[in-house]
């Protein structure tokens, strides 16, 4: 039987895991933000934070390299969304 896309989404809205994975993205997805503000150019992608590790993508090692250096600043640029981030 056939459930229509809202009907999915309307059985998962008061599902607290489904709640917590929607969290879990909109904390991302402001770290993105964060992160794109202060360094367009760079281009970095926020993968996931696992243990309070942010992890991140770099397009090439320079780009990883420079990451490193400002290391500090990301992790201050991200704080306000990700407490206990390092």
């Amino acid at each position: 039987m056939r459930r229509s896309l809202s009907a999915f989404f309307d059985h998962y809205r008061s599902d607290h895991s489904f709640e917590s994975l929607r969290a879990q993205a909109d904390r991302l997805l402001a770290m993105q933000g964060a992160i794109d503000a202060r360094w367009p150019a760079m281009r970095l992608r926020v993968l996931a934070v696992r243990d309070d590790t942010l992890v991140l993508q770099a397009p090439n090692p320079a780009l990883a390299a420079k990451c490193r250096q400002v290391g500090p600043s990301l992790i201050e640029a991200v704080a306000g969304h990700a407490p206990g981030v390092r």
